[in-house]
């Protein structure tokens, strides 16, 4: 839960400095990003808190490893998006622009592994 609550209030700050304090800064294209990164970015915040009401009520759940994984995932596809959207491509693309989708399969793994546990418990 700690991990869902931190990333929660990162995505409300983010969120505001993406719509206000960058309103001019910030290109169709980087305002675009910048709101791809925080739809993710607060959506999984949610999912963590919702996993680690899951374990708190159940006594059992993912085990904390699912949690790793989508931690690492947002930090990985969230945050490289967040510097994309900051930063000319040409400077920062070939740097941060592969881990993208590294976060992206972190993700996606992560929802795999979420399911695949669901199911466990549930039968």
């Amino acid at each position: 839960m700690v991990s869902g609550g931190l990333y929660g209030l990162l995505a409300v700050l983010l969120g505001a400095l993406g719509a206000h304090a960058l309103d001019n800064t910030l290109s169709g294209q980087g305002e675009s990003t910048w709101e791809i990164a925080w739809r993710y970015h607060v959506m999984h915040a949610l999912v963590l808190l919702i996993i680690g009401l899951w374990q708190r009520t159940t006594g059992t759940g993912p085990a904390r490893f699912v949690v790793y994984v989508f931690v690492a995932g947002v930090l990985c596809f969230s945050g490289s998006l967040y510097l994309l959207a900051l930063f000319p491509a040409s400077i920062i693309g070939p740097i941060f622009g592969p881990i993208t989708p590294i976060g992206g399969g972190l993700l996606i793994f992560g929802w795999a592994m979420l399911v695949l546990t669901a199911w466990r418990t549930q039968t």
